[in-house]
Parts: structure tokens; sequence; C-alpha cells
């Protein structure tokens, strides 16, 4: 039979809060990188709506990137789409968005 006494209950419940710190001490770790990307990603933001106040059209409002949805292009055009004719080559030492 079990020979459960009170010392080995109360060995299991330091263990247990000791468990209970490490995994505090982890979540509370990962809660500060994740916020600090935060700060980035609206740090981001801040930057591309001054650029977009500066110089896109003035009925452009200051806010235009927020609440933006970014949407992924497909991997492979699909059958209702007809494939692109590829890019023309690109000039050496420039990026692409300046080459078109």
């Amino acid at each position: 039979m079990w020979n459960i006494t009170p010392e080995v209950v109360e060995r299991i419940k330091e263990e247990l809060k000791g468990r209970e710190a490490a995994l505090r001490a982890m979540l509370e770790g990962e809660t500060e990188k994740l916020d600090a990307e935060l700060v980035d990603i609206e740090a981001l933001e801040r930057v591309a709506n001054a650029f977009a106040a500066k110089h896109l059209p003035e009925t452009t409002p200051a806010n235009f990137f927020e609440g933006a949805v970014v949407e992924s292009a497909p991997a492979e055009p699909t059958a209702a789409e007809p494939a692109t004719e590829p890019e023309p080559e690109m000039k050496k030492g420039m990026p692409r968005w300046r080459t078109h």
C-alpha cells in the first residue's frame, strides 16, 4: 500500500512550487520579448506613417498604414490566372523597385 506521510506531501508541494516559479519566470521572459517586438513594430509604423504623410499625396491620411492588411502573393498562378511573363533582368546593384 501507499505510505503517504506529511513529509512526502510537503516535499511534493515544494517541488510543484519550484516548477511553478520556473514556468512563471519563463513566461515573463517570453512576454518581455514580445513586448520589445511590439515596440519595434510600433516604431516602424510611426516611421511609415510619417513617410506617407510627407511623400504621398495630401489625400492620403496620416495614418495610412494603420490597420493595413498585408496579403501574401500566391506562390504559383492558379488555373484561372495566366502565368505572367518573367521579370526583365535587373540591373546590377539596383534594388528591384528601382528598375521599374
